[in-house]
């Protein structure tokens, strides 16, 4: 199942996470099966990008993370973030 993210709450939210966790684009590429030029697009072009269901799945799983909130709240605002 694919899907179209209207926003770009999932390309901010990965790229806020992989700094937190000091993980570059390809070793998160490579922990999400994916190519690093696909997780380039994810991160700086989310308009122009379907994104699996799968692969959604497979990023919330690494960062231990429900997928709702992965692609629906900015990790990045203090308020919002429920990350430790």
């Amino acid at each position: 199942m694919k899907v179209l993210l209207p926003d770009e709450t999932l390309s901010r939210n990965l790229r806020f996470l992989r700094t937190k966790y000091r993980l570059s684009q390809c070793s998160l590429a490579m922990l999400a099966g994916i190519s690093p030029p696909l997780l380039r697009q994810i991160e700086h072009t989310p308009s122009q990008i379907i994104v699996s269901s799968e692969v959604l799945l497979r990023l919330s799983q690494i960062f231990d993370i429900d997928t709702d909130t992965l692609i629906r709240t900015d990790l990045s605002l203090p308020t919002t973030n429920p990350l430790p």
